[in-house]
Formats: C-alpha cells, sequence, structure tokens
C-alpha cells in the first residue's frame, strides 16, 4: 500500500487542512520523503516510514514560516556572481541550532526511532 495524501492526512491531522497545506504541498513532501525511504531496506515499514518523513519535513516548513522565515534550512542569501562563482551564508536560527536534524518535530523522532529499528541502528551512505 502506498501513502497517498488522503491517507497522509488521517494518519497525520496535524496537516488535515487543505486550506493550509495543499493536495500539491503534501505530494511534494511525499515525493522528498521518498528519495530517502528505500523499500527495499524498510520493507513493511517503508510506507511508515515514508509518511513520517514526510510529516517531519511538513512540520520543518511550518516552523519556518511561523518563525517569519522560509523552509530554507538556515540558508540565508545566496548570490551568484559570475558562471564560476558562488557565494552565500548560512544563519542557522536559535530554534534550528538548539533543535535541529530529526529531534525538530515529534515526527522526525518517531522516524529515527523507526528507522534505528528498521536499519538495527546503523545506516549505510552511499
Amino acid at each position: 500500500m502506498a501513502v497517498d495524501v488522503s491517507t497522509f492526512r488521517i494518519d497525520h491531522p496535524q496537516f488535515a487542512d487543505p486550506a493550509t497545506y495543499s493536495d500539491a504541498t503534501i505530494a511534494r513532501a511525499l515525493e522528498r520523503a521518498a528519495l530517502r525511504v528505500n523499500s527495499d531496506v524498510w520493507g513493511a515499514m517503508a510506507d511508515e516510514g515514508l509518511s513520517l518523513l514526510a510529516a517531519h519535513l511538513m512540520a520543518l516548513g511550518a516552523i519556518a514560516q511561523s518563525s517569519g522565515g522560509s523552509n530554507t534550512g538556515g540558508l540565508s542569501q545566496v548570490s551568484i556572481a559570475g558562471q564560476s562563482s558562488v557565494q552565500f551564508s548560512a544563519v542557522p536560527s536559535t530554534k534550528a541550532a538548539s533543535n535541529s536534524g530529526y529531534s525538530a518535530t515529534r515526527y522526525g523522532i518517531e522516524f529515527k526511532e523507526l528507522m534505528d529499528l528498521v536499519t538495527g541502528g546503523s545506516v549505510r551512505i552511499y
């Protein structure tokens, strides 16, 4: 069973209001999460992992918006100076610095716990 927008809204009532969280926004979060949850590794837990990671990504976006920022992952400015150089500055917010990674949301914490269960606490990065 694949996770779709309607199932996601049922599983995560925080995102149930389509006026606040459009179907397209949720679908994009599910697409992004699917890039990180390999069903060959996750097996029967893949849908649960996908749903939790998408909820984590959505919640991070909501945190960024409520703090007056955008969901830039701490990137505050990007400017391209010519074709061969790029300048940027990364300025994490106080909230991001104290609550980073999966621990930033309850969904991320649940995802990390599930990931540790599925992978035995080790993750392979290729």
